[in-house]
């Protein structure tokens, strides 16, 4: 008699791993923007999402306020942005020891950039806080979901509407789609 192997033990147990046709839709990144704002930022930019000590960000002078330093990260060289900053929220602390990162490709939003090596973007944000995955086709705009925001956050989600692509709801908790492209024309 031959006992069942680890691989039909784990089909047994965990059947949803297994079926395909269950996993619908696109993968983000969670991301906290403040305290208890939750956001998503598509994965197919995402190159690395990492936790940096401080002292491995350069500052460089005469910078917007918004602009952390410079990083080397995959062998390249790239600026990392404060993004609660730059979207007009209250900056990371600069005196932190850690910093939760996530790394885009910023190469495709660049409509000169003819170059063969992807370009990167360091985003630094409060926590980054798992993969989701989003049917595209349920992405809304913000008058669907303020139902579900009280009125100061429905207030404050449009004080930086050009940063966000759309919502979605997940348990019915509305969660922003971070608009990347406005991001990094911001950051120029």
């Amino acid at each position: 008699m031959s006992s069942p192997s680890s691989f039909t033990k784990l089909q047994e147990l965990l059947p949803q791993l297994f079926q395909r046709s269950a996993l619908t839709g696109s993968l983000y990144l969670r991301c906290r923007l403040g305290v208890s704002d939750t956001f998503l930022i598509s994965m197919e930019y995402v190159r690395e999402s990492l936790l940096l000590e401080g002292n491995h960000i350069t500052p460089v002078p005469q910078m917007s306020s918004f602009v952390m330093g410079l990083m080397t990260s995959r062998e390249r060289v790239f600026c990392v942005v404060d993004l609660p900053q730059l979207m007009g929220l209250s900056s990371l602390p600069t005196y932190s020891r850690q910093y939760h990162l996530v790394v885009i490709s910023i190469s495709s939003f660049l409509p000169n950039y003819s170059g063969d090596d992807d370009l990167f973007l360091g985003l630094a944000v409060n926590q980054v806080e798992g993969i989701t995955r989003v049917d595209t086709d349920k992405i809304l705009g913000l008058t669907d979901v303020q139902h579900l925001l009280t009125r100061e956050k429905v207030s404050y989600w449009f004080s930086f509407d050009s940063y966000v692509q759309g919502w979605v709801t997940s348990n019915q908790q509305p969660l922003a789609v971070l608009n990347l492209e406005s991001i990094i024309k911001a950051t120029r």
